[in-house]
């Protein structure tokens, strides 16, 4: 018991020697921040704030409260404190002096419920402010994503805000119906078909090109074959782009010929064919079997003509 009155007959005690040596206690409240004074004589709250250099402009208020109890003597500056407020895009100015973000909200006249969401607490002192106090109505929106149907009651204001907020990753290839930026309406219904890409290489064979050569070792009409053709492989390296597994575009990255094609080269014939004399026969009763012309066979401008007959015989006739 001694000890549950010790510290009001302290507290007296003090007041009495206060009093007694003409000194006053006051707490001065600027804002946020309180200050504990003491001052000798009596004066009102315009000599303490000028003798602890607190400057107060026209436009803010000063609350004397004197001693009550045990409750000590306040002076409060309530500061000027001009705000705004916004509400999909309708802004209101209001000023107040304290208070808290509700008491703007109240003075603004803006619509504010449960349904609706602020940027700051609704108890936070109007000095900690710091901005505009923005005023959201929560909208009703549908996601359909990965097999899923997700309900939201949400204050974003765009289909991309949305995903944000909720935490729902959109990759750079999946597709979004509405479009990303579209703007969320009560009641919306956002669809999401997953995207990939891919990256696809397709082989090519490259035709080889003929090559014809002229040559006096085949006869005139006739050709052959000096070098067989070889086709070759070109590579092209594709970004595929799927949406839900069906392809929607295609994009060449790269390009470059892994084996090169070789001509075939075919050896076309110059040479006149030569003449065979007809078959007969001979007094002897041997058949004729082959003749043969040999033109300028060596260099002095005539001839021979080699016959064959029937028994493998052979004559050489010049003209």
């Amino acid at each position: 018991m001694i000890r549950k009155i010790a510290v009001p007959l302290l507290f007296f005690a003090l007041v009495a020697l206060l009093c007694a040596c003409g000194v006053s206690a006051v707490t001065v409240v600027d804002c946020e921040e309180s200050t504990e004074y003491e001052y000798r004589g009596k004066k009102d709250a315009e000599e303490i704030l000028e003798e602890l250099g607190v400057e107060v402009s026209e436009v803010d208020w000063v609350v004397d409260e004197p001693a009550e109890g045990l409750s000590g003597r306040v002076v409060r500056i309530l500061r000027n404190r001009p705000l705004t407020l916004v509400e999909d895009g309708k802004k209101v100015d209001v000023v107040l002096h304290g208070g808290t973000v509700s008491d703007a909200i109240r003075l603004s006249g803006l619509a504010f419920g449960d349904d609706y969401e602020c940027n700051y607490p609704l108890d936070l002192s109007v000095y900690s402010v710091d901005g505009e106090i923005t005023l959201a109505k929560k909208l009703a929106a549908t996601v359909k994503i990965d097999g899923k149907t997700l309900e939201f009651l949400t204050t974003a204001r765009t289909v991309e805000e949305l995903f944000e907020k909720e935490g729902l990753v959109l990759d750079k290839y999946d597709a979004c119906e509405p479009s990303r930026d579209a703007p969320i309406t009560d009641g919306i219904t956002i669809t999401v078909r997953r995207g990939e890409s891919r990256t696809v290489t397709e082989k090519i064979e490259l035709d080889y090109e003929t090559d014809y050569e002229n040559t006096s070792s085949l006869t005139r009409g006739s050709s052959q074959v000096k070098t067989y053709g070889q086709k070759g492989e070109k590579e092209i390296v594709y970004e595929v782009i799927l949406l839900e597994g069906k392809e929607i575009s295609r994009k060449q990255v790269s390009e470059k010929i892994t084996k090169e094609p070789v001509n075939e080269v075919v050896l076309v014939g110059t040479a006149e064919p030569q003449t065979r004399a007809p078959a007969r026969t001979s007094s002897g009763g041997k058949t004729v079997v082959s003749r043969e012309r040999c033109d300028d066979c060596d260099g002095s401008g005539h001839g021979y003509w080699v016959i064959t007959y029937s028994d493998g015989t052979e004559d050489y006739i010049d003209y």
